[in-house]
């Protein structure tokens, strides 16, 4: 398990360190019991990452630490903890109104590419499509995490190659609506991709002939992008949905309606109506 999620603040990761130095010491005779904790702990902390559900203070974690050091507790009492902590109910209109405000940011990320779990999250989702696709070798591990970066796929300097596709995810809204709506769709989960920092910089603001071929020999995110004739805001709303679907996977208790998918890829009701007007959906 990946317990150490990234994206989380420097001080999160030195309690989560002192969590799993005492767990690792105290389970040198039960493995079972160590991959449990730590399955759990990750859990714990994607969840905690995932905007409108946040879980539990990490600083939890190196009290947990401490008291098990002096054997005021048991393993299996941080075990039962977890299970009640991973057990508490989810708000569903939480997730969705926080992971839209992720769209209202005015300078730097916007929108799901704001999320600091993303590229953890992408990471995941590339194991995922590698079982998926029954393969053994992986094109990218979590090992490499610091040596990758978030890709829009249509990138956000799209005048070049991309203002076709970008102008029809706005044909027919208002014109104080069009700069928000093409926000949404270039940083819409369906649209971002994990590559590599070389692969990033060469590719940057091409179009998808020269991207679509660099990616079918990428990682299984990229072949999967790849796999399209073109790529446009049908295909970003499908591999949207597909990934809110893993989403659902990798948080217990989570699970979204139609509705609520539509939401929080959409996020504004008009750019969804227009969307679904003009596809005839």
């Amino acid at each position: 398990a990946h317990v150490d999620c990234p994206g989380h603040a420097e001080d999160s990761r030195k309690e989560v360190k002192i969590f799993l130095s005492v767990v690792f010491l105290r389970t040198k005779s039960d493995l079972e019991l160590r991959n449990r904790l730590f399955v759990e702990l990750e859990r714990i902390l994607f969840r905690n990452r995932v905007p409108g559900i946040w879980l539990m203070d990490e600083r939890t974690l190196a009290s947990w630490a401490r008291e098990l050091y002096k054997g005021d507790i048991s393993l299996e009492y941080v075990l039962e903890s977890k299970t009640i902590l991973l057990g508490e109910p989810i708000v569903n209109s939480k997730v969705v109104q926080s992971f839209k405000s992720l769209f209202l940011f005015e300078r730097g990320a916007k929108g799901y590419h704001r999320w600091p779990a993303l590229k953890y999250f992408l990471f995941e989702y590339e194991d995922f499509l590698r079982k998926k696709a029954k393969e053994e070798n992986r094109k990218v591990s979590i090992d490499e995490y610091t040596g990758t970066t978030i890709e829009h796929v249509i990138p956000q300097q799209y005048a070049n190659f991309w203002t076709e596709e970008v102008d029809s995810f706005t044909d027919g809204l208002d014109s104080d609506k069009v700069d928000q709506s093409r926000k949404i769709l270039l940083n819409s989960l369906g649209n971002l991709t994990l590559l590599k920092h070389g692969k990033n910089a060469s590719l940057g603001n091409k179009s998808w002939k020269e991207k679509k071929e660099r990616f079918s020999t990428g990682s299984y995110n990229e072949i999967d992008i790849s796999k399209h004739a073109n790529w446009n805001m049908l295909n970003i709303v499908e591999r949207g949905k597909e990934m809110l679907v893993f989403l659902q996977s990798k948080v217990q208790g989570l699970v979204f309606s139609q509705d609520e998918i539509n939401d929080l890829l959409f996020v504004n009701e008009e750019v969804k109506n227009s969307f679904f007007d003009s596809n005839q959906i």
